[in-house]
């Protein structure tokens, strides 16, 4: 079993086995507190917004103490996402869900050594300039890019010689 405490309003998700579902939301309440969830294949945070009188950086610290495998982050911008970078280098998987997370923004994924799936859900201000920083995810195996990339973003992400997912056109 794994116990944690965590300090802001969020949900913890627990996937049994590989490739299996997600079988299990824990929800903490706006002050968050202490966790405990069996021990499982994968488990992953999802935080909906920035917590009430935190900034990103405070939440940055806060995740780096409890080293999530996987994070999902709903309504990032920019500037948020930068300032989670130190976090986000360990990370395996990261779900986005922006509409106002740009091309440039993706930089701050750039840190993201570990990182084997990513999911853009809703990240309607990307455009096929933006895959350029996705190309130099090398280690990506799963990737779910936004509705509107064409074939002139995809040729940015040639060298992603381990990727063996890539789902086109899904409209999240």
């Amino acid at each position: 079993d794994t116990k944690s405490t965590i300090q802001f309003a969020s949900k913890i998700r627990i996937q049994k086995e590989p490739h299996g579902d997600y079988v299990r939301f824990i929800s903490l309440p706006q002050n968050g507190g202490e966790v405990q969830f069996p021990a499982c294949f994968s488990w992953s945070i999802q935080i909906t917004s920035c917590p009430a009188g935190w900034t990103w950086p405070r939440v940055s610290k806060a995740l780096k103490t409890l080293n999530p495998p996987h994070i999902d982050i709903d309504y990032i911008d920019g500037k948020g996402l930068a300032q989670l970078a130190p976090v986000l280098q360990s990370l395996q998987g990261i779900i986005l869900y922006s509409d106002t997370i740009c091309d440039d923004d993706l930089k701050a994924l750039l840190s993201c050594k570990a990182l084997t799936s990513l999911t853009l859900y809703s990240c309607n201000k990307l455009t096929d300039a933006g895959m350029v920083h996705i190309g130099t995810l090398t280690t990506l195996k799963t990737l779910y890019p936004p509705k509107q990339i064409t074939s002139s973003g995809l040729e940015h992400l040639n060298t992603l010689n381990k990727l063996t997912s890539l789902e086109l056109g899904r409209k999240f």
